[in-house]
């Protein structure tokens, strides 16, 4: 099966799986309250983990506050690293925390897949630095965009932390995903360069797939969730295109993008949950 087709059957599934999944709820208000607990888990408050995941987002907060260059292409990366980089923090503490074991498998997948995504951020901004010359203008309404997007993200991340780290690190980490989501489609709508829109489009897939999965995991022990995820993107025939361009030589190109972590459906796997 090409690249193309299994992302866009990839794409059908996840279709599939949330208009089907009889878990998923529409969240209402008081996020977080909780049912009777299906696992037992859900007694263990443990207040360093709230102190640790607390510090993990104040740190990506202020490092996410990098100046933007009004070129989408680069601003869509150097914001990624650092909110990647908090993805990373999270995780870590959900691994030393948690009382689930897949909270820990999923913990690590995350981390694994995210450090990836980081390198290729960086592996792309130093190429693309020797032909800054050549780049566009700047763009305002990106950059307004953008800096929305954070203020978004940080005011949704603020929500009150239960005290048990395998639920808050699934409802924090929605929101997280939901600005990822939303960096993206700006990218999409503004990026100038086509590895940029393949790489938000393979984004917003995947992000989209682990929250629904965050989601589900939530509502079957009773969590009311913030909202995430939705729309739901779809890929088309026009997702992944080539990218062989002559004023672009050797950047993302097909071959590169075989095997990524951050391809759609790739992360963290389904029965982790």
């Amino acid at each position: 099966m090409t690249l193309r087709k299994k992302s866009l059957a990839i794409a059908f599934t996840i279709v599939s799986v949330i208009v089907t999944s009889p878990t998923l709820e529409a969240a209402a208000q008081g996020y977080g309250h909780a049912g009777p607990a299906l696992d037992g888990h859900r007694s263990n408050v443990d207040p360093s983990a709230v102190r640790e995941f607390k510090a993990a987002q104040a740190q990506m907060m202020r490092n996410m506050m990098v100046p933007f260059t009004g070129d989408p292409d680069v601003d869509f990366r150097t914001h990624m690293i650092p909110h990647h980089q908090g993805a990373i923090d999270m995780a870590r503490v959900a691994k030393r925390h948690a009382k689930n074991p897949l909270t820990r498998q999923v913990g690590e997948a995350i981390d694994v897949s995210q450090q990836r995504e980081i390198y290729e951020f960086r592996g792309w901004l130093a190429r693309s630095e020797a032909m800054a010359p050549n780049r566009v203008g700047a763009d305002p309404s990106a950059v307004r965009e953008y800096k929305a997007v954070h203020a978004r993200m940080m005011r949704k991340m603020k929500m009150p932390f239960t005290g048990d780290p395998d639920v808050d690190f699934r409802m924090h980490m929605i929101s997280h995903h939901q600005a990822a989501i939303d960096m993206a489609k700006v990218a999409l709508r503004h990026a100038k360069d086509a590895w940029t829109r393949q790489n938000a489009e393979a984004v917003i897939v995947e992000q989209q797939y682990e929250i629904h999965q965050f989601r589900s995991w939530l509502a079957r022990r009773g969590v009311k969730a913030p909202p995430g995820g939705d729309p739901l993107y779809l890929l088309t025939a026009r997702s992944f295109p080539p990218r062989n361009h002559d004023e672009d030589p050797g950047l993302g190109t097909q071959a590169e993008l075989a095997g990524q972590t951050w391809a759609p459906g790739s992360g963290v796997p389904n029965q982790l949950y």
